[in-house]
Parts: structure tokens; sequence; C-alpha cells
């Protein structure tokens, strides 16, 4: 599996933005460590639905929210890459056995847990 800098990046917004690993869009905006749009997220998310990481929940409203949102969460593998990667270099092969033993962590990769 393949993920890059912001993928990652993407996955830690998740766990700072909300509680128990599920964040709405907007909280992960806040707390993604680069600048984007709603618009482009969404490509984004379909990869990482595609790949197990995350998962899109039913519509509900947030604390202080007026409207609905599909909340974001994280799957089991998701959190894993969450608590395992911090940071990144650049566009990393992140574990092509991702279960794989610690020698396979690739460099540039901080371990978080």
């Amino acid at each position: 599996m393949t993920l890059t800098k912001k993928q990652i990046a993407f996955l830690e917004a998740i766990r700072k933005g909300g509680k128990n690993d599920v964040a709405s869009l907007n909280q992960i905006l806040e707390n993604l460590s680069y600048e984007t749009k709603k618009d482009s997220l969404h490509f984004t998310i379909k990869y990482l639905v595609k790949k197990g990481l995350i998962e899109k929940r039913e519509l509900r409203k947030f604390t202080g929210g007026t409207h609905l949102e599909r909340p974001i969460a994280l799957t089991a593998a998701g959190k894993d890459v969450a608590n395992r990667y911090c940071k990144s270099g650049a566009a990393t092969p992140l574990l092509s056995d991702f279960y794989g033993a610690p020698s396979s962590i690739p460099q540039g990769l901080e371990d978080c847990g």
C-alpha cells in the first residue's frame, strides 16, 4: 500500500479533530497540517475508503452544528497507521506488507506508539 504524506496527515487530522477517531469534514480541515479545500479532499476520502483505512458513517449533526454532516471514521487499519506514523517525507511506500516486521518501516517516518 502506498500513502502520501498528505494522506497520512488526513488520518492524523481525523484523530485530532474528533472524538473516538470520528470527525466531520470541517473538523478534519481545521486539523490538517496543510491547506486545501473541501472539494479536493473528496479524492483523498475516496482513496482511503477504497484502501479500508476510513469509512463514511450515517449523517448526523456535530456539536454546535446547524446542519447534517457525514462523519468520517478511522477503521482498525486506519487507526494503526495513524498511531504508528506521525510524520513522513515525500510520497512514501508504506509497508507493502502493512503488518510486517518493524524493520519494514520506511526511513523518514516517525513511530508514534
